[in-house]
């Protein structure tokens, strides 16, 4: 009941003084929708590749260049399954290249295109579901495409068991039949692709097969799970074994050494590997810079909120007095004060709400590689995030005239 009357009397207090209600709203609603696009900005940008399961026990291994400082993102092809096959603690290894080509569906124009080959087991090690089909690259004759590539080529008809023509043009040219489709990888992947096929299928720009023992050829990535850490540090020693093969076979590219790397460190040093095919994540200035510009519009923003309301709670004094001399107790007066501050700022976060509708969508156009979400009912690290923004907010502006100005007599 006291909770309730004194409800009434913080409602009519901020509509009897609208002006300052008014203002304080819109300047820590603007503060909010601020603070929440740095915060989700800087969650994303240091969330690339979480979505894998087995992102702890997963690794890519680079390369380190003879008379380069620089790890190169490369690594040469036959090692990869070597490796797995002398090394008992790798579990899944995985060949991962690109190559753009001339793609054709049926009748239509020819589009040039990037196509990935990989092993069966890049499914096992990675997390990218599958709408429809399925994902058996074991079949020569499979290939496996993304939603966004089933609108390109095919519309809104189902691409299941339709043919694409790869290498279109050329001597060598390869139908491959629509076995799967893949969702869309996140914006927050290193790994992108439209065109998931069987690594078999790669060929050398004249035409002709990879050998799988071809210690000349470097893929794009490579990766291996290995489910025991220890067996992951001692990896990049137990690589060195095949240096004088691949130092043979490319005199004019010598390597000096292997580096292992988790999923995280990939993705945190993906501006700072050579002949890194993977996307690479936003730089840290892109991470913290917005952080901490909303972080100074909000504390703008609360200092005048606080300073408003101690101007204000001035002249309340002696409605103080006169409360006490009926009865009220210094307890009632702290949480009326507490709330009409708590009240106004829970209003100024719907209005984030509402200015985030429009502001995060825009500022993911501005940037193509960047995907800002604040889903405000279902992300408890945002609730979470948004709570102790209200209390800290409610003590900084109330925290004097509640526990201060209150002891009045």
């Amino acid at each position: 009941f006291m909770i309730k009357n004194i409800f009434k009397i913080v409602v009519r207090n901020l509509w009897k003084y609208k002006g300052y209600t008014l203002v304080n709203i819109l300047g820590l609603g603007m503060g909010l929708a601020a603070i929440v696009w740095g915060f989700q900005n800087y969650r994303f940008s240091f969330s690339f590749d979480d979505f894998h399961p087995d992102k702890d026990n997963v690794y890519r291994v680079v390369t380190k260049k003879d008379g380069s400082d620089i790890p190169q993102g490369i690594f040469p092809m036959a090692a990869v399954q070597s490796a797995k096959s002398e090394f008992p603690g790798i579990a899944e290894a995985v060949r991962f290249d690109g190559a753009g080509l001339n793609i054709k569906a049926g009748k239509d124009e020819t589009f040039a295109d990037e196509v990935h080959f990989t092993d069966q087991a890049f499914f096992k090690v990675f997390n990218f579901p599958l709408v429809s089909g399925n994902n058996d690259i074991n079949d020569r004759s499979a290939v496996l495409i993304t939603e966004d590539a089933v609108k390109k080529y095919f519309g809104n008809e189902n691409p299941l068991g339709k043919t694409l023509l790869f290498y279109a043009g050329q001597p060598h040219a390869k139908p491959l039949t629509v076995k799967g489709v893949l969702k869309d990888p996140p914006s927050n992947s290193t790994i992108r692709f439209h065109f998931i096929t069987n690594f078999e299928n790669l060929t050398k720009p004249d035409g002709t097969t990879i050998a799988s023992n071809d210690w000349k050829w470097f893929v794009g990535g490579a990766f291996f799970k290995i489910p025991n850490p220890a067996d992951a540090k001692q990896l990049g020693e137990k690589l060195k074994k095949y240096l004088p093969l691949q130092n043979k076979a490319r005199e004019d590219w010598k390597a000096k050494g292997f580096q292992v790397l988790t999923l995280k460190e990939n993705a945190d040093l993906s501006d700072r590997l050579g002949a890194n095919e993977f996307f690479q994540r936003p730089e840290d200035s892109a991470a913290y810079g917005p952080i901490v510009l909303a972080f100074l519009l909000l504390l703008s923003a609360c200092l005048n909120f606080s300073n408003t309301t101690v101007a204000r709670a001035s002249q309340k004094l002696k409605e103080i007095g006169m409360r006490k001399v009926m009865g009220g107790t210094q307890r009632q007066l702290m949480i009326q004060l507490l709330m009409e501050c708590g009240f106004i700022v829970f209003l100024a976060i719907l209005l984030s709400a509402l200015l985030n509708m429009w502001w995060l969508p825009a500022f993911n156009k501005m940037f193509g590689y960047i995907d800002v979400q604040a889903n405000y009912f279902h992300d408890n690290t945002l609730l979470f995030f948004l709570l102790s923004t209200l209390l800290a907010t409610t003590l900084l502006a109330g925290a004097y005239p509640a526990f201060y100005i209150t002891r009045f007599n």
